[in-house]
């Protein structure tokens, strides 16, 4: 039995996670594991099943079992910005226990994306197979700082999520002096966002 919903929020942007949590009540031992699918409708359907406790097995629960369950959903990165309705169900095994239950509403906000091509101060033109292109970089410097900045650019929806590695090295010994590996705008925007 379900008896609260807490933290749901009202609006998540495309490929922001949702997270929120609900208690339930196991008033029997079930015997067997329980799922609860979340599906969003609204101006697409989408859906997404976990255990109905993740990390708790309903058939290791034993009556009468009082359980917070904390449930995360990353949203697609190309789910339609709209209003959505957003609604659990108990599944065991594909089949539904019981119907659907309405847990709120939930606005999907675009997620910023910028289709200006890019002015970098050092252009440069390298495309990779995945459809990845490098249009080049900025660069700043102090006495102690380096910093650097890349204008990529997707050709095409990418099906990975790629690190990018730049290293620094010595010109005249080939040390190699600083590194770094990242997801692009500091590990926020991955490129199955692009």
């Amino acid at each position: 039995q379900l008896l609260t919903i807490r933290d749901l929020p009202d609006t998540r942007t495309q490929g922001e996670w949702l997270h929120f949590s609900a208690v339930w009540l196991g008033q029997d031992n079930f015997g067997r594991d329980y799922d609860a699918c979340l599906t969003l409708t609204g101006p697409e359907t989408v859906q997404s099943c976990q255990p109905l406790a993740p990390g708790w097995a309903t058939s290791q629960w034993q009556p009468p079992a009082l359980v917070r369950a904390r449930y995360s959903w990353q949203m697609p990165p190309f789910l339609a910005p709209g209003d959505y309705e957003l609604s659990l169900q108990v599944v065991t095994d594909g089949e539904a226990v019981d119907t659907a239950v309405t847990l709120g509403q939930l606005a999907i906000q675009p997620l910023p994306r910028s289709y200006d091509a890019p002015a970098p101060a050092k252009p440069l033109t390298v495309t990779w197979p995945a459809g990845i292109r490098l249009h080049g970089y900025d660069l700043q410097s102090d006495e102690t700082s380096l910093a650097l900045t890349l204008h990529w650019q997707a050709a095409n929806r990418l099906d990975a999520s790629y690190k990018f590695f730049v290293h620094l090295q010595d010109p005249d010994s080939g040390a190699l002096v600083a590194q770094t590996d990242y997801v692009p705008r500091d590990w926020t925007y991955p490129t199955t966002f692009w």
